[in-house]
């Protein structure tokens, strides 16, 4: 069953914190300088078994296996980050995001839903485990604003793809803007044209179609998995 935003704000400790160091001025273009701290507890796969999960979703609950397809592996990773607002005054996020004002600190916190669904042949294996790291969002500065967008995901337009739900929740009192063109296949934090990509060399484990990283400008925010799978 999935975790709810207010049960994972809860335990602020399971929650991974990205911050934006001190040389971002407002008012400024600067690329963010995200730096990452884990402190993330380990998943008790014991309890898990104990309770009958199967070993394969105790191994790793953050996943969850769908139908496969010949040498492909479909399914949906949750993962979670935060971003540290700092001298932002406004976010500006996808249009398709599910936003809540429910934060109580000075962060940006971003839940993500990676869900691989292929039915296709590609030339090697693909599993959502890897896959995942695949997709994610990215960070980018325009004025005193911060900009969140999607990269990674991708549609063969007939045996399907690679796609993202992100829920962000905000401080309250911040300003939202929802943009278009933040997420999908024609996100501004990928670059695609739409077609199949040969192998993208950052891809090191299975075969993928998308982009890997973000587009030029962007930073990537690491993330780490939600156990929760809080939607």
């Amino acid at each position: 069953m999935f975790g709810s935003v207010g049960d994972a704000m809860k335990n602020t400790s399971t929650m991974l914190t990205l911050s934006l160091v001190g040389s971002l001025l407002i008012g400024c273009n600067r690329e963010p300088n995200v730096v990452i701290v884990d402190s993330t507890k380990p998943v008790d796969t014991d309890e898990k078994q104990a309770q009958g999960v199967p070993n394969d979703q105790a191994l790793d609950p953050s996943i969850v296996l769908s139908t496969p397809f010949g040498t492909i592996e479909n399914g949906t990773a949750y993962d979670k980050a935060a971003v540290a607002i700092g001298p932002y005054k406004k976010l500006i996020l996808p249009k398709n995001a599910a936003i809540r004002a429910e934060g109580e600190v000075d962060e940006l916190q971003v839940y993500m839903r990676k869900t691989l669904s292929f039915a296709g042949h590609p030339p090697e294996p693909m599993s959502i485990r890897t896959a995942r790291k695949n997709m994610g969002c990215a960070v980018k500065s325009e004025g005193d604003a911060l900009i969140l967008a999607t990269f990674g995901e991708w549609d063969s337009r007939i045996e399907g793809g690679a796609n993202m739900r992100v829920v962000c929740v905000v401080p309250q009192g911040i300003a939202v803007e929802k943009r278009s063109g933040l997420s999908g296949t024609d996100s501004s934090g990928q670059e695609w044209g739409g077609e199949y990509l040969s192998k993208p060399k950052e891809v090191k484990e299975g075969y993928w179609y998308g982009p890997a990283i973000p587009a030029d400008g962007w930073k990537a925010v690491p993330a780490i998995a939600d156990p929760k799978r809080t939607q």
